[in-house]
């Protein structure tokens, strides 16, 4: 268990410094340079788009929160797993001498099981909430093409501007 947890946290940090954390800073400077020409050319689309941003980011937060539990419960499964397999091959003579083998697969078959159900709920939770998450950013490319589209009927906007807020609101 000490092995997989030095070799797999080692692994985990750092792929959060070399790829999360330079795409986490990218993206916080485009939110905020985006907003900023979006408030500078139309405050009143720029609200518009930028309100529901807090909504949907707390709800990735707590679909993610969720989805980390249930990572680091499968984590912990494969780790006991992992042990168990380590102590079966490491002690395989005294689990021959005593005949321990059906009572050693029955050891790390029911852990296997477990890990299999916690994986299969795990797949099923981001089957329904993955795509939920997705309407709701997707929402924010109706109500853009809504009140440009009547911007533009109006003749107070422009097909470039449209395309230009297009392009900012897939950006946020």
């Amino acid at each position: 268990e000490l092995m997989k947890r030095v070799n797999s946290d080692t692994r985990v940090i750092n792929q959060f410094i070399v790829r999360q954390l330079p795409n986490v800073l990218e993206q916080g400077l485009i939110l905020f340079a985006v907003a900023i020409v979006m408030f500078f050319y139309d405050w009143r689309l720029a609200l518009l788009l930028l309100l529901p941003t807090p909504i949907v980011a707390l709800a990735y937060r707590l679909f993610w929160r969720f989805m980390r539990s249930m990572f680091q419960r499968r984590w912990d499964l494969n780790s006991r797993a992992n042990a168990i397999l380590h102590d079966i091959f490491s002690g395989i003579r005294v689990v021959k001498s005593y005949g321990m083998e059906k009572r050693e697969e029955a050891r790390f078959v029911g852990i296997a099981e477990q890990e299999k159900n916690l994986q299969l709920r795990i797949e099923r939770f981001w089957a329904v909430l993955m795509p939920i998450l997705q309407f709701l950013m997707g929402f924010g490319e109706f109500v853009l093409l809504y009140y440009v589209g009547t911007q533009m009927l109006a003749g107070k906007m422009t097909a470039g501007e449209m395309s230009q807020f297009s392009s900012y609101t897939s950006m946020i």
